[in-house]
C-alpha cells in the first residue's frame, strides 16, 4: 500500500488579497491617530443639498491645500488632516460660500455645514466660530499658549498631562501616570501615530526613572490625554492614552529661547526656618 504525502494548501490569490487588505487597513488606522477630520454638507439658499461641488480646505500656517467634492447627498469628508488652523470654502462655477475659520485639534472630528449662494450677488463674508468636536473620545487637548507659557519641571511636556481630569502622578514609576484609576502600566504614549511605549517594562520609551530621553517641548504642537471611550484604532491600551503631534514647518521663521535660574535669594526658608544658602543653578 502506498501512502501519498499530505500537501498543505497554498494561499491563493484571495488569501494574498486578504493579507494586503488587512495590512492597508492597519496602516490607514494608524495614520488617523495624530490627525483630525472635517466633514459636513453643502446647501443652497432653498435648503437643497448641492452635489459635485468642490470644498477647499487651506492650512493657514503651512499653506497646505486639500480639495474634496460633495457626493450625491451633498456631503463632503476630509480625512487625515494635520492639526492647526484651517480656512474652508465651498465653490463652483456659479456658487460659492463664505470663508470659515476652523481650529482643528488632535483627534477632532468636526462637522461643518456650508451655505452657498450665487456668486456676484453677495459680498465676501468672513465666518469664524468655535466648532465642537463630534469625536466620542473623552479627552483633554493641551497645546498652543498653555505649552508656551505654563511652567514645567525640566521642560518636560508630559507634565502637562497632569492637567487632565482624573490624571494622577505615580511616584517611583518610569515616567507614566494614572488615568481614571487605571494602573500606569496600561497607559500608552503615541508620538505622531507611532507607539512610544515600552510594553515590557510598562513605561514610556526612554524614561528609565529619570525621563532622560524625550521630545523637546519646543517640538510639540499639542497633545491629547484620553481617559475613556477610546476608539478601535487606539489599539491595546485600556488604561488611557497620551497622543503627541510634533510641529511641522511653516511659511514664517520662528524659534524659542529658554533660561532657567534657581538662586537661594529667590527660595523660601525650609520647614525648620533655615534660609537656603549657596544654591545657584543655571
Amino acid at each position: 500500500m502506498m501512502i501519498s504525502p499530505r500537501r498543505t494548501p497554498m494561499a491563493g490569490p484571495w488569501g494574498l488579497a486578504l493579507v494586503a487588505l488587512l495590512s492597508f487597513s492597519s496602516a490607514a488606522a494608524a495614520q488617523t491617530l495624530h490627525r483630525g477630520e472635517i466633514s459636513g454638507a453643502v446647501f443652497d439658499p432653498s435648503g437643497a443639498v448641492v452635489s459635485d461641488l468642490a470644498v477647499r480646505l487651506v492650512h493657514v500656517d503651512t499653506g497646505l491645500e486639500r480639495v474634496v467634492h460633495t457626493d450625491e447627498t451633498g456631503r463632503y469628508t476630509a480625512l487625515l488632516l494635520p492639526v492647526g488652523r484651517y480656512r474652508i470654502r465651498a465653490h463652483g462655477d456659479s456658487l460659492a460660500s463664505a470663508w470659515h475659520d476652523v481650529r482643528l485639534r488632535l483627534g477632532d472630528a468636526i462637522s461643518l455645514n456650508l451655505l452657498v449662494t450665487v456668486t456676484g450677488l453677495t459680498h465676501t463674508v468672513e465666518v469664524s466660530a468655535v466648532r465642537p468636536s463630534t469625536s466620542p473620545v473623552v479627552s483633554t487637548v493641551v497645546g498652543g499658549e498653555r505649552i508656551d507659557e505654563l511652567p514645567t519641571r525640566g521642560r518636560d511636556y508630559r507634565e502637562f498631562a497632569l492637567l487632565a481630569p482624573t490624571a494622577q502622578p505615580i511616584t517611583g514609576t518610569r515616567g507614566t501616570l494614572r488615568l481614571a484609576g487605571q494602573p500606569g502600566d496600561y497607559l500608552a504614549l503615541l508620538v505622531d501615530g507611532a507607539d512610544f511605549t515600552n510594553g515590557f517594562f510598562g513605561e514610556f520609551t526612554g524614561s528609565l526613572e529619570t525621563r532622560n530621553v524625550t521630545i523637546p517641548m519646543e517640538a510639540v504642537e499639542e497633545f491629547q490625554v484620553a481617559a475613556a471611550s477610546l476608539r478601535a484604532e487606539h489599539g491595546r491600551s485600556n488604561g488611557g492614552l497620551v497622543q503627541v503631534v510634533t510641529k511641522s514647518g511653516t511659511n514664517t521663521h520662528r524659534g524659542s529661547l529658554a533660561y532657567h535660574l534657581r538662586h537661594h535669594r529667590l527660595t523660601a526658608v525650609d520647614a525648620f526656618g533655615n534660609a537656603p544658602d549657596g544654591l545657584v543653578r543655571h
